[in-house]
């Protein structure tokens, strides 16, 4: 999976991934974090552009930080029940 760092401030954060179900499941997640004003996930074209996560938070990169490792425990949790 390629990942772009396009905007990296303090309270502003834009990430180009080559995935659109990635770019979803990272805005949702860090969606539902406090101080978490706007995190969401745009496709500027379906063929020709790859898909950007736009999070504006107080700490947005801690916030995606945080949202990655709920996405790796969840998905440990269903891996535990799918064996």
């Amino acid at each position: 999976m390629e990942v772009r760092l396009l905007k990296n401030e303090k309270d502003k954060l834009v990430i180009e991934v080559d995935d659109l179900t990635i770019a979803a499941l990272v805005a949702d997640y860090t969606a539902k974090q406090r101080g978490v004003e706007i995190s969401t996930f745009m496709r500027e074209h379906p063929y020709l552009a790859n898909p950007k996560i736009v999070v504006k938070a107080r700490d947005a990169k801690a916030a995606v930080k945080r949202a990655i490792e709920s996405i790796k425990k969840d998905l440990e949790a269903i891996r535990k029940i799918a064996r």
